[in-house]
């Protein structure tokens, strides 16, 4: 893709278009969802870790936008998403930026947004940070600054922010465990490995439930506080 200077990969697809949340077959999609090898090492990536709160990076506009990007529909979440994503904007100098939902901008199908928080439950947004799809080398160290400082803010914010903790069995081993919360919203699944999760929820108070196969389910009445940074 950068030797031909397209998006697309060697084989002419669009990586994201080709995973599998709401997937559909359409110019450059591939043949099916996860066809090609640099979308298959991401979702074999996100099976062995948690990531509850990610940046991907675009270029080509110049906003911030949350999912659902397949549709307009609600996820149950609209408030928080919205309120990470206008913090981004109060931290952000660049002229003219703008945060917006996916759909509401332009609909997409198989996209990686979408599909972290389908497949996952992890909270992706698309970031755009410059109108050129390609800018020039001498613009960089300006897109630099507007945008590392809030992008760090961004996610320091998610971090500090929300729900922490991990599922382990009897042996203190890691369960890859489903986490919902009772106020909506798509369930966040633990590390595999080390049973770890975090994610940013909502403020107040809620039930969250813990399902794993095999396991019994477990929930808990938790007080979730306001977003705090740092």
């Amino acid at each position: 893709g950068v030797t031909l200077f397209t998006r697309r990969n060697a084989r002419g697809v669009d990586l994201n278009r080709n995973y599998s949340h709401e997937w559909r077959q359409q110019t450059a999609s591939g043949p099916a969802p996860f066809s090609e090898p640099e979308t298959d090492a991401i979702r074999a990536l996100a099976g062995t870790r948690s990531f509850g709160h990610s940046l991907s990076v675009h270029s080509g506009a110049s906003n911030l936008g949350w999912v659902w990007n397949y549709t307009t529909d609600p996820t149950g979440e609209e408030a928080l998403l919205g309120t990470l994503a206008q913090r981004y904007l109060d931290a952000n100098a660049q002229p003219d930026f703008w945060i917006t939902n996916g759909a509401a901008w332009y609909p997409s199908n198989g996209d990686t947004n979408d599909w972290s928080y389908g497949a996952r439950g992890g909270h992706d947004y698309t970031l755009e940070v410059s109108l050129d799809k390609a800018p020039p080398e001498e613009e960089l160290p300006q897109l630099r600054a507007w945008h590392v400082p809030s992008a760090l803010g961004f996610l320091v914010d998610g971090r500090a922010s929300g729900l922490a903790g991990r599922v382990q069995d009897g042996g203190g081993g890691g369960v890859e465990a489903s986490i919902t919360s009772s106020l909506g919203g798509q369930p966040l699944f633990a590390d595999p490995e080390t049973g770890a999760f975090q994610r940013p929820l909502a403020p107040g108070p809620q039930t969250i439930t813990v399902a794993a196969p095999g396991y019994v389910s477990a929930s808990l009445d938790v007080e979730i506080p306001e977003i705090a940074s740092g």
